[in-house]
């Protein structure tokens, strides 16, 4: 079974078929190939529900075609290439009403691999939901988060948990945050679950606090933490543009943070992706 190292795999990237990247599927592989270095490539489009649910997302309607466009460059398509072995995936929104839907993703819908991730709350107040990037003050929706975050940590239904430090976005560190991050950290480490050094958030505008800069996510408090909890650890790009494929950023943050030696490897096993034990 083919074994391959973080540097050399990229599970967690968005084409212009998740409903605010840039670039065709061919242009992610494209670039893949010139870099060099990534010899895995997984697509993972914002996973539409079938009642189009989330808004800035592809159209249901649309989720066949981006199946179909990505299994055209796999092993066997008409645009394969050797060199590179691309995979098809889906970032899923934790919500427990589409639970069933996303374990036939999983398991009869031909996807290699899905990962979860929790990006928007339903503010009843306001009956809307709500983005958590663009929530000033996450303090009213952190239990929420938490909560949302460790279920879909426990699910058994994703490789692994995307950006779990999103809640730092514009709030600062303090017990509170922290105590949300224990929760999140105790239990991927319970659920052997690794959790994602993001690198779409290492592009973003840098957040100023306390005369300091920082990045909105990774946060260096969170991975500290998760550091001596001796979680697992991955990095992927998030690319939504396939001139931000590689990595750099998120690299070095984990290398300064001490994470290198919880990096995960990855194995493929028919056509599933799978943590190297």
């Amino acid at each position: 079974m083919p074994i391959f190292t973080q540097s050399e795999v990229n599970l967690h990237t968005h084409s212009f078929y998740c409903g605010h990247g840039t670039g065709e599927i061919g242009d992610f592989v494209s670039e893949a190939l010139r870099l060099g270095n990534i010899k895995v490539l997984g697509f993972s489009e914002h996973c539409q529900t079938p009642d189009n649910f989330y808004p800035d997302r592809m159209r249901y309607e649309t989720f066949e075609t981006y199946t179909d466009v990505v299994n055209s460059f796999r092993e066997g398509g008409y645009n394969a290439v050797p060199s590179l072995t691309v995979l098809l995936g889906a970032e899923c929104d934790w919500n427990t009403q589409y639970t069933n839907y996303y374990r036939y993703l999983k398991e009869g819908a031909g996807f290699n691999y899905l990962i979860g991730s929790v990006h928007y709350f339903f503010d009843k107040e306001a009956q809307r939901l709500l983005y958590m990037g663009k929530c000033r003050d996450v303090k009213p929706y952190l239990s929420k988060y938490v909560e949302e975050y460790t279920q879909m940590l426990s699910s058994g239904l994703f490789l692994f948990g995307c950006h779990p430090d999103l809640y730092c976005y514009h709030t600062e560190w303090d017990k509170d945050m922290e105590s949300a991050a224990s929760e999140i950290i105790a239990c991927a480490k319970e659920n052997n679950m690794p959790l994602e050094v993001n690198g779409q958030g290492c592009l973003k505008k840098h957040i100023r606090e306390d005369g300091s800069i920082r990045y909105p996510y990774p946060v260096p408090e969170f991975w500290a933490m998760a550091k001596e909890a001796g979680v697992k650890v991955c990095i992927n790009s998030d690319a939504h543009n396939p001139i931000h494929l590689d990595t750099p950023r998120a690299r070095a943050f984990a290398s300064e943070n001490g994470l290198d030696d919880l990096l995960v490897k990855w194995e493929i096993t028919e056509g599933k992706v799978s943590l190297y034990q």
